[in-house]
């Protein structure tokens, strides 16, 4: 077996990023022209991955650092992969080994499913891959650290390979022999009858180790549940027909845990009463390396309860009783309504029969379906304007108000929306959005002030009643430590993006009179926008020294920049 691992901390596809449509959006800024506990530097001691290593699908990366680690800061921002040649995500999982010290972080890479083993973490195929980790003298990077809040120091880069796609040699076999049940805790059956009012429907088999995941092994072939020909207690009680199988689907639960893996078989319809089941698993049925037993596995029997049990209740003749499996409401109160569920619009208003929603239509009715086909438009929002669309059908905007039946954008379009007012669609049909649909800000401008830090650099304009972005540079007599802030929503003032901190360079090197700590400064870019009214608090960490301190910058350890020399 494999050295064991705690429970998994994060389990994340990278890249699936979910997608906000703000309904306006803010502008960017103006740019700009200008005690641990733990001992030592937060650094790498040894990893198992070395440069150009060829990496099974399977293989856990090790790295062990002189710190425990702070498993808050552990993510696919701080250890990222990436490939020139795939284009596909690196998905997994993160931990920390449990052996006493927190200092050792395991990736955990996702088993494939696919005939072709291509789509879990790695593809198959000699492909090259990049892992990094980033210090605390990469720029605008998310940083491991340890649990005093110490970065690392020292960034870490590895190139390797995946295995080639024909032969042998796709996985690490962590556990030697075929596959076996789980001695402790083999197979997990409903506890009841998978009644479709009381849905119990899963039966979970446990293994030792990693299964062969693919179709071509998991399947109702290599797998799958018998019932006995007869009640308990009659002749053919222990009598097991092939054709009596349970109707039912395959999946992976767990596959390439430090626990084995679980296979789960979800049971279609309800389960027959008073009756034994049998998992059958072949000897075909293979590990992730593909070792097969001798003989098909022996598995536990379990007995389906009968209605007595189930109902708890033995004074009822059972045999000529007609049970009915239904489930119904009428609605005439909220009480099996989950109303402490978020929701992004108010919950639907309850009477005696019926459901319907708590707030009218705001849009207008009309017929006209809007399309976009035809590559850039832009539409306004300000005051009365028209736009007319692919189809030569001409809309009225009132104040950034479209009112359409269906709205199309095809792939390949984009509709920009330029204005103060909010681009508000209502739509009464399908909404179908394959191009691109922009209301965001506009970016800043590059500076015309570069030898003029006597001339401060205006903030973009915000669209679609974003705010615009905040000034920088805007001290000229002296070095700008920050930028101004960007605007909120409709341009309140200040509640954009907050202004960056004054710049440095951090490897300088100078022979100048002047203090390194003033050769590093240079002036700050103005905050972004935002389309919401609410604050947005920039993140800071402040390590410059005590004489140069800010008052209102805090003392958090979140990414910023850090000059080796503070105090």
């Amino acid at each position: 077996m494999a050295s064991p691992i705690s429970s998994r901390l994060l389990v994340a596809a990278v890249f699936a990023a979910a997608l906000l449509l703000p309904a306006c959006g803010g502008g960017g800024g103006g740019s700009g022209t200008g005690s641990s506990e733990a001992s030592g530097n937060f650094g790498l001691l040894s990893s198992n991955l070395n440069e150009g290593m060829t990496w099974e699908l399977n293989r856990l990366m090790e790295f062990e650092f002189n710190n425990p680690i702070d498993p808050d800061t552990v993510s696919f921002s701080t250890v990222r992969f990436s490939s020139s040649e795939v284009n596909q995500p690196v998905t997994g999982s993160f931990e920390i080994k449990s052996d006493g010290t927190g200092r050792t972080l395991v990736f955990r890479p996702h088993c494939p499913t696919s005939q072709g083993n291509d789509n879990g973490s790695f593809v198959p195929g000699g492909y090259e891959y990049l892992l990094t980790i980033a210090s605390s003298s990469k720029f605008g990077a998310d940083v491991l650290r340890d649990v005093d809040g110490r970065q690392l120091t020292q960034g870490v880069s590895r190139t390797f390979y995946s295995p080639e796609a024909v032969g042998g040699g796709l996985f690490v076999d962590y556990v030697s022999g075929p596959l076996q049940l789980d001695v402790n805790n083999p197979i997990e059956w409903p506890a009841g009858l998978n009644l479709f009012s009381d849905p119990d429907s899963f039966v979970r088999i446990n293994f030792n180790q990693a299964i062969d995941a693919r179709p071509g092994n998991l399947n109702s072939r290599n797998l799958y549940i018998l019932f006995a020909d007869g009640e308990v207690g009659s002749v053919n009680e222990d009598v097991f027909p092939e054709d009596n199988r349970l109707p039912g689907t395959l999946s992976v639960g767990d596959n390439c845990q430090s626990d084995g893996s679980t296979v789960i078989f979800a049971v279609s319809g309800i389960l027959p009463t008073n009756r034994k089941l049998k998992v059958v698993i072949k000897r075909e049925f293979a590990d992730i390396a593909g070792e097969e037993n001798a003989a098909d596995l022996t598995t536990p029997i379990y007995t389906v309860p009968t209605l007595a049990e189930y109902f708890n209740d033995s004074t009822v003749a059972w045999g000529s009783t007609e049970v009915v499996d239904e489930y119904s409401n009428d609605f005439t109160s909220t009480a099996d309504l989950d109303l402490t569920t978020g929701l992004p619009l108010p919950a639907a208003d309850v009477g005696d029969g019926f459901m319907q929603a708590s707030f009218d239509f705001p849009g207008g009715f009309t017929t006209l379906d809007f399309l976009l086909n035809s590559g850039y438009s832009e539409i306004f929002t300000n005051s009365q304007t028209f736009f007319t669309d692919s189809n030569n059908t001409t809309f009225t905007i009132q104040n950034g108000v479209l009112n359409c039946r269906d709205f199309t954008i095809e792939a390949g379009s984009e509709l920009r929306g330029r204005g103060d007012n909010p681009l508000i669609i209502y739509a009464t049909g399908d909404v179908r959005i394959d191009g691109r649909l922009n209301v965001s800000g506009n970016h800043a401008v590059w500076p015309t002030g570069l030898n003029s830090p006597q001339r401060p650099e205006g903030g973009a304009k915000g669209e679609c009643g974003g705010g615009d972005g905040g000034t920088s540079s805007q001290e000229v007599f002296q070095e700008t430590y920050r930028g101004m802030s960007g605007n909120g929503a409709f341009n309140f003032s200040g509640q954009g993006g907050q202004g960056g901190e004054s710049g440095f360079n951090q490897s300088s090197n100078t022979t100048s009179p002047y203090s390194k700590q003033s050769i590093n400064n240079i002036a700050a870019g103005g905050g972004g926008g935002t389309f919401a009214i609410t604050a947005n608090v920039s993140p800071h960490r402040y390590r410059w020294t005590k004489d140069d301190r800010m008052p209102e910058i805090d003392k958090n350890y979140d990414a910023d920049h850090m000059l080796f020399y503070d105090t």
